[in-house]
């Protein structure tokens, strides 16, 4: 028989082998279901533990491509802005240049009417001047005839009185 000292109380007790046993086992039992239990708990803390900070470093590395693809997108943003204001200056030099060159265009014109409307005024006088020659040179040789004939006219009638 085995004698157990109840460690609360401090009685002893008497036992047999199979109550022994019986209570052995039940210790067993009890001890290894609490440390069972203890283990399981350590396990699920670690197990937390282990998702959560898995959990927080797929956090960072999702905050850290979002602030990578927000830089991208401003960076988008700018160069985007950046070829719309080069865009539009070289649209708004081209549209300079063309301004220039039909006022170029424009002024050429004016002075090719300028000069075509002073070369017809000096035809149009040269052609005057000659027409008012030949005029006066028709009237003229008209009056020599005149006075021609008047001469013949008198000498034949002087010839025809004599």
């Amino acid at each position: 028989m085995n004698e157990i000292k109840c460690p609360n109380c401090g009685e002893v007790f008497t036992v047999n082998e199979s109550q022994y046993a019986e209570l052995l086992s039940q210790v067993r039992t009890a001890e290894f279901d609490k440390e069972l239990h203890d283990r399981m708990k350590q396990e699920l803390a670690l197990a937390e533990q282990k998702a959560m900070n898995e959990q927080q470093s797929k956090l960072a590395q999702k905050d850290q491509e979002i602030v990578q693809l927000q830089s991208q997108i401003q960076n988008f943003d700018t160069e985007k802005e950046l070829a719309k204001k080069e865009v539009e200056q070289t649209s708004h030099q081209a549209l300079l240049a063309k301004d220039k060159e039909v006022q170029d265009l424009e002024n050429q014109l004016a002075t090719l009417r300028l000069e075509h409307e002073n070369q017809l005024q000096k035809t149009l006088s040269n052609l005057e001047k000659e027409r008012d020659q030949v005029k006066n040179q028709l009237l003229l040789q008209e009056k020599e005839n005149e006075l021609s004939l008047a001469s013949l006219k008198q000498n034949y009638e002087a010839q025809l009185k004599a």
